[in-house]
């Protein structure tokens, strides 16, 4: 608690404080991406809006939570049928 009483007073942060919230943060990002990253994951065919929708709209929760459950959702597969010869 007095480590971040010492930053908010000098403006400076030593190098394990540093650390640590470049972490906090890398974390935060990829938690806040996570739609985006499954949906190219599982090779959705709608990779790019979810990715959108995330960055967009990803800051209210609800924006959030449609990308996740959308980068989840089913993914049509073509469908290959053998014909029969006669």
């Amino acid at each position: 608690m007095n480590d971040l009483f010492l930053v908010a007073q000098s403006g400076r942060m030593e190098g394990g404080a540093l650390l640590g919230f470049l972490c906090l943060a890398g974390f935060g990002l990829f938690c806040y991406l996570l739609p985006g990253f499954i949906a190219a994951f599982r090779n959705h065919p709608n990779t790019i809006p979810i990715f959108l929708l995330t960055i967009l709209l990803g800051w209210s929760f609800v924006g959030w939570a449609v990308a996740f459950v959308w980068a989840f959702t089913a993914i049509e597969r073509p469908r290959y049928y053998r014909q029969e010869e006669d």
